[in-house]
C-alpha cells in the first residue's frame, strides 16, 4: 500500500494513510492498527477518537468514536487536503485540471461549508494552518501533473483565510512534493530531492535543513513539535530527528505570574 499521508495530533496518537489503507498508533508509532474504511489521501486528528479521511476524488468520511462508525461529507470536487484547527474544518478542493482551488471550512464538522473567495494553483497537495492564526494558511503546490499550470513548484500564503493568495516560493517543477507541516514556531515543507525546507518566519523565507526526499502528491512529514518531526522517505523508510534538523528551535519562555 503506498502511503499518502500521517498525521498526529499529540506525541503519542497519529494516523497514517494510504490507498487501500489506513492505520493508527496510539504509542508513538511503536505499534498500528489498521483502521476501518474509508481510506484516504488525507486525514486529520482532533484527538485520539475524532478522525476524517479525505479521499481525493470519490469520498470524504469523519468518525467521533475512533474508527467504529463513519458518516460521510460532501466531497468538494478533487480534494486536495483536510486540517482542522480552533474548531474549523479546512478542505481544498477545484473543479478541474485546467481550474484552481478554493478552501473550504466548516465550524460544524461538515454539515455545512463556506467557500473561500480567492484561489490558488491546482495540483497544491497539502496546506498548513497557522498554529496561531486560524486565518493564515500554507500550501504547497507541486505543479506534478500532466495538465501543470506554469511548471513552476511554489509555496503560498493567506493571511485572510483563502480570500486572497501570495506566491512566497517558486522553483521549476519538480521541486516540492506536496507534503506540509506545521509546529508552533515553524512551517517544514518536503521536496521531491532537497529534502525538507523550513521557515520559523512565517512563511516569509525558507531554507533547507536536509532529511528525507520524497515523490510528489504525498503529505509525509508530521511536526511533533517544532524539533521532532516525522518524515518518510520514497522507500517508506520513517525519519525522526529530535533537533528540527540538526538545528534546533529555541522554545519561548514564559515567567509565572506572582500573587499580589
Amino acid at each position: 500500500d503506498k502511503p499518502l499521508d500521517i498525521e498526529f495530533c499529540s506525541p503519542a496518537v497519529g494516523i497514517l494513510s494510504g490507498l487501500d489503507d489506513t492505520w493508527i498508533t496510539r504509542d508513538g508509532g511503536t505499534n498500528w492498527q489498521v483502521l476501518a474504511p474509508p481510506s484516504g489521501s488525507s486525514s486529520f486528528l482532533n484527538g485520539p477518537d475524532s478522525i476524517v479521511l479525505a479521499c481525493k476524488v470519490s469520498s470524504n468520511g469523519i468518525t467521533l468514536d475512533g474508527g467504529s462508525h463513519w458518516r460521510s461529507l460532501p466531497v468538494q470536487q478533487f480534494g486536495a487536503g483536510v486540517k482542522y484547527k480552533a474548531g474549523i474544518i479546512y478542505e481544498a478542493g477545484g473543479n478541474t485540471y485546467a481550474g484552481g482551488v478554493f478552501l473550504y471550512t466548516s465550524s460544524d464538522f461538515g454539515l455545512t461549508w463556506h467557500q473561500s473567495g480567492g484561489e490558488y494553483d491546482f495540483d497544491s497537495y497539502t496546506f498548513a494552518v497557522d498554529s496561531c492564526d486560524p486565518d493564515r494558511i500554507y500550501v504547497s503546490h507541486e505543479d506534478a501533473v500532466v495538465q501543470a499550470t506554469d511548471k513552476f513548484s511554489k509555496i503560498f500564503l493567506t493571511t485572510n483565510r483563502g480570500n486572497t493568495w501570495q506566491t512566497m516560493v517558486s522553483q521549476p517543477e519538480p521541486f516540492f512534493s506536496g507534503s506540509i507541516a506545521e509546529g508552533s514556531s515553524a512551517i517544514y515543507c518536503q521536496s521531491v530531492a532537497n529534502g525538507v525546507f523550513r521557515s520559523t518566519d512565517k512563511g516569509t523565507t525558507w531554507s533547507s535543513i536536509n532529511g528525507p526526499s520524497v515523490t510528489w502528491d504525498t503529505h509525509l512529514i508530521a511536526a511533533i513539535n517544532d524539533n521532532i518531526l516525522l518524515a518518510l522517505d520514497g522507500n517508506g523508510n520513517v525519519w525522526g530527528p529530535d533537533n528540527s534538523g540538526g538545528d534546533s528551535i529555541a522554545q519561548p519562555q514564559f515567567s509565572s505570574a506572582t500573587s499580589l
